[in-house]
């Protein structure tokens, strides 16, 4: 190699690098822009089509206040608060999937699995069966166990300084068992009424939201912007590996615990709303990182858990008209034959 070509090759090198990192950055663009553009397309389904029918010309009319009182009061009081409640409760299960999958480095560390849900399922369904708490104190309940949920899961996976991915999948797993069968012996104890309530929270649903739940959800996203501004930086050096990631100045550790924080939050938040919401949280990050060839991919799939869940409530909606069917209904229904695919294709692997 001559003296000219060896000055070069850095060069060359270093802009081959910049120019794939600008056609990343396109491509994550384009991604961000379709997927908002299809969770708009399912908000103006989700204000347009029920019961009442109302096409998009009727709503432009609403959103400027200058609608009819009977086409106000069902766009503005019924639907919108609804839509929205959906779109940022299946923001908040996307995003946190996404930080709990990312950080262990496996799509069955979901809060679905690793107890963060049924934590908070638990501790709701303790307050409505037994204690007949009212709505506020059942969503800082659900908050509290979900933080509870994923606290005894790390903990209990934590050895000699540090946590393995496998363990955390596994331990999460027996956590998320116990919390179950807390719930089933809640059920149990409680009269007809209030366990009928429970049962009702349990099947995850966004019947009657309103414009409470919008700000609820809101200020929970609000208050946990920052940890998510921290966890993605982690994340970055976490998928380097722990070693690396201790020496970049990140700590491993001190990084998963933000992340907890920031997942914790936000799915104890949104189950808290909206109940457990099956699978949203589980499917919406590997469908993300598929279309974004990413390995972490948090606003895509935040956007992806938003078009779920709207869409979903949509579906539970219109196709079983008159009747209503919960959207943790649909999720699950959706999402468990998922999840029996990705346990079949984790078999494989392994046993190859």
């Amino acid at each position: 190699m001559t003296a000219s070509a060896a000055v070069a090759a850095p060069g060359a090198g270093r802009a081959a690098l910049e120019q794939a990192r600008s056609s990343r950055r396109r491509a994550s663009v384009r991604l961000t822009a379709l997927l908002v553009v299809l969770l708009c397309g399912a908000l103006v389904a989700s204000l347009s089509l029920g019961a009442a029918s109302a096409s998009f010309a009727d709503l432009v009319p609403v959103l400027l206040g200058d609608a009819d009182e009977d086409t106000a009061f069902v766009i503005e009081r019924l639907r919108l608060p609804r839509a929205t409640t959906a779109m940022l409760v299946g923001a908040s299960f996307g995003l946190s999937g996404a930080l709990f999958q990312s950080m262990v480095r496996n799509p069955l560390a979901s809060p679905d699995v690793i107890g963060v849900t049924a934590g908070a399922s638990a501790a709701a369904v303790l307050s409505i069966a037994l204690l007949d708490a009212s709505v506020v104190f059942v969503s800082v309940a659900a908050v509290v166990g979900a933080a509870v949920g994923a606290t005894l899961t790390y903990g209990l996976a934590f050895r000699r300084g540090r946590t393995s991915t496998v363990r955390i999948v596994l331990v999460g797993v027996g956590v998320a068992a116990g919390f179950n069968a807390l719930t089933a012996y809640a059920l149990t104890r409680a009269d007809i009424i209030n366990a009928a309530e429970a049962q009702a929270w349990l099947a995850g649903s966004l019947n009657g939201a309103d414009w409470e739940d919008v700000r609820a959800v809101a200020l929970m996203a609000l208050f946990v912007a920052p940890a998510v501004a921290i966890a993605s930086w982690q994340l970055r050096a976490i998928e380097l590996g722990d070693d690396l990631a201790n020496l970049l100045g990140a700590g491993a550790e001190r990084s998963r615990a933000w992340i907890v924080l920031a997942g914790v939050v936000l799915a104890g938040g949104a189950t808290a709303i909206a109940g457990p919401v099956a699978f949203v949280a589980f499917v919406s990050a590997p469908i993300a990182r598929q279309l974004a060839r990413s390995s972490t991919a948090l606003v895509a799939s935040a956007l992806v858990g938003a078009i779920l869940v709207t869409s979903a409530d949509l579906a539970g909606r219109i196709v079983f008209d008159p009747n209503e069917l919960p959207v943790g209904v649909l999720t699950g229904i959706l999402g468990a034959p998922y999840l029996l695919w990705l346990l079949t294709r984790l078999g494989s692997i392994s046993a190859r």
